[in-house]
């Protein structure tokens, strides 16, 4: 979908909107098998979810707003299973108003309740502290060297996760064959390989955020409240500047 779009619509691959929405779904895709195994359950498979989705946007929202929302992993939380219904509700609406147009209205108030629910979520957050992080522009080439390395981290953990599947499967199997074979060392030996593997691959995210979102340069602009004037200060490479005060 999104090289035929781009196919016809070339500028839109500049658009901050269009990259986020595609790497939302290469997050989902690939960021949750990756840690499918970790930290088990219904809540974290959401919670990993939301966590993909946060890491592979990143550098688009770093690069567009300069700022990174702490909280949006949460938020993600109720926004991305809210989505489906959203889309269903949305497509019942064009299928009714060809036939019921009276039962448009039940759906559309399903989204908007919706909507006001994630409204009311991100201004809670933000009035929250530390609700948003300035980190400055990152630059596209950092971008690309991010999304890059994370992904190789994704599929690395992925294939040694199958790797240490299968050998506990050929212990099992061991075990069904000879039943007086002892493999409780053996299996709990790639249970701590498992172990050492996740956190490794969860550092290697961790030092990969920081390399994203760290930038040396210390620019700084502060806007003063001085009535009818800009009430600009710039402070920058050694100089300060100050723009109608």
């Amino acid at each position: 979908a999104a090289v035929v779009t781009v196919a016809f619509h070339p500028l839109y691959c500049l658009q901050s909107g269009f990259i986020l929405s595609y790497l939302a779904i290469v997050g989902m895709t690939v960021f949750t098998p990756a840690f499918e195994n970790v930290f088990e359950g219904k809540l974290f498979g959401n919670v990993k979810s939301g966590v993909g989705v946060t890491l592979f946007t990143l550098p688009t929202v770093i690069g567009s707003f300069y700022k990174f929302p702490l909280y949006s992993v949460f938020l993600n939380l109720i926004i991305v299973p809210g989505m489906t219904v959203v889309i269903c509700a949305g497509f019942l609406c064009m299928v009714f108003a060809c036939v019921f147009p009276n039962f448009i209205n039940i759906f559309a108030l399903l989204v908007h309740w919706i909507f006001k629910l994630y409204d009311l979520a991100i201004g809670l957050s933000l009035k929250l502290p530390f609700s948003n992080v300035l980190t400055g522009e990152s630059g596209l080439t950092k971008g690309i060297i991010y999304l890059t390395v994370l992904s190789l981290i994704c599929i690395a953990l992925k294939e040694t996760e199958n790797e240490l599947y299968r050998r506990r499967k050929i212990l099992l199997n061991q075990k069904r064959r000879y039943p007086a074979r002892d493999i409780r060392k053996a299996s709990d030996k790639v249970k701590k390989t498992k172990r050492m593997f996740e956190i490794a691959a969860i550092a290697a995210i961790a030092i990969d955020v920081l390399f994203l979102a760290y930038n040396h340069k210390r620019d700084k602009m502060t806007f003063l409240d001085v009535g009818q004037g800009d009430g600009i200060f710039i402070r920058s490479g050694g100089c300060d500047m100050l723009i109608d005060c």
